[in-house]
């Protein structure tokens, strides 16, 4: 219990969270604590999804599986695989956003003192919101992963969208086991008629836990679907940049903000004045005309092959998408861990991978630490992490998106 109750006052202060307020011993001093957290007056995700089966509308349950993705990649973010990820560990705050609860399967990865024990391992496993490697289907059983979580998410989203639960006509874990041991999945129901949700459902059930989408591309789906429910394009961006953010190549913005950093009046600077930006000016919209949070913002750089998808953080009660939400998202964008795939394919020992390399060791020590951390995809910028502008395209393959500029840190 020691390590379930370290793990969740590691994450308590998200917004993703159930907030931990603390523990009591309610018989003796020899009894086991009892935790104690934020009452959710919504209670868990089933019960939830039971209760307003017949009201809740398409876009209240793309914003549910948002809510969910997004609490699972700032886990990733922070090292922490769950490993027991499933509707009754998901709870539902009074502004009917999911936050995630139960930490006593999750580990912190590299972390030696807050692993699995000998108890912990042996606790009894649903194998319905299980990865088949998880429940050893074809060789011993493995300890949960970063993966292995994104498996789960994928039975959480299939639930979400549809009311269904997966393997709805299968009775016990058994007759599960059996069916996967096939290399079977659960039966696409009517319900879920929007292929890209069954497509994204699907990828995070593969059987390889390699081919599985990383948090961070699972969330940028369900945006994409949330800006429209019938075109997976996002809006090109015929608006102009928000005072603190519009470069163009004979201004420079105002904006000086060091993406290793999460966004706040205390890490975003004015270049001109060497002075905080406000939570006045952090709250005002992004673009002009504002971009309703309805829709997103897409942004690129050259730097490195992933986009920015901007909608609104997590808890914002604005209409419309704001200079702190598009930080937030290039944040938790760059401090994603890269992939093996995404590593292989700068090539095996090339001079891109080296310089990669270089930069995460720099920006380590620069830091004090993170080297548990691994590679991140803010590596990929070579040092340059500070934010210094947005150019809204006009021409070529990229107009009608922002191009990142980026300077040195």
């Amino acid at each position: 219990m020691d390590r379930e109750i370290a793990v969740w006052l590691k994450l308590s202060k998200s917004a993703y969270i159930v907030p931990l307020l603390g523990t009591v011993k309610l018989f003796s001093p020899e009894s086991l604590p009892v935790l104690v957290s934020e009452w959710m007056p919504s209670g868990t995700l089933d019960q939830y999804l039971e209760k307003y089966a017949e009201t809740l509308t398409v876009s209240a349950r793309v914003k549910l599986t948002r809510g969910v993705a997004g609490g699972l990649n700032y886990l990733r973010l922070e090292n922490v695989v769950h490993g027991d990820l499933h509707p009754g560990n998901v709870l539902i705050d009074h502004e009917r956003n999911p936050r995630l609860a139960d930490f006593g399967l999750a580990t912190v990865v590299g972390d030696p003192g807050l692993q699995w024990g000998s108890t912990t391992a042996a606790r009894e496993l649903n194998a319905r919101w299980r990865a088949p490697e998880v429940l050893g289907i074809e060789s011993d059983m493995t300890r949960p992963t970063f993966m292995s979580d994104i498996y789960s998410l994928g039975s959480i989203i299939f639930f979400i969208t549809s009311g269904d639960k997966p393997w709805k006509e299968k009775k016990n874990s058994i007759q599960i086991s059996v069916a996967l041991s096939k290399k079977e999945s659960p039966t696409r129901p009517e319900k879920i008629s929007d292929n890209r949700h069954w497509n994204l459902i699907q990828k995070c059930w593969s059987w390889e836990p390699t081919d599985r989408p990383e948090s961070t591309e699972v969330l940028e789906n369900i945006r994409d679907i949330a800006m429209n429910p019938h075109t997976r394009r996002a809006p090109a961006l015929h608006r102009i940049m928000h005072p603190l953010f519009t470069s163009t190549r004979f201004r420079s913005a105002p904006i000086n903000y060091d993406v290793n950093y999460g966004p706040s009046p205390r890490t975003v600077l004015d270049r001109t004045t060497h002075s905080p930006v406000d939570s006045h000016t952090l709250s005002q919209p992004a673009t002009d005309p504002p971009t309703p949070a309805s829709s997103i913002i897409l942004l690129r750089s050259d730097k490195f092959p992933w986009h920015a998808v901007v909608g609104p953080c997590r808890n914002r009660r604005s209409p419309d998408i704001t200079n702190l939400d598009l930080l937030c998202a290039l944040h938790e964008m760059l401090l994603t861990r890269v992939t093996p795939q995404e590593w292989e394919a700068l090539g095996h020992g090339s001079k891109v991978q080296r310089k990669v390399t270089q930069a995460y060791e720099q920006r380590c020590t620069r830091l004090g630490g993170g080297w548990q951390g691994g590679v991140r995809r803010v590596d990929w910028l070579h040092g340059k992490t500070r934010l210094i502008g947005i150019e809204v395209e006009k021409h070529g393959p990229g107009a009608g998106s922002g191009r990142l500029v980026f300077g040195k840190a």
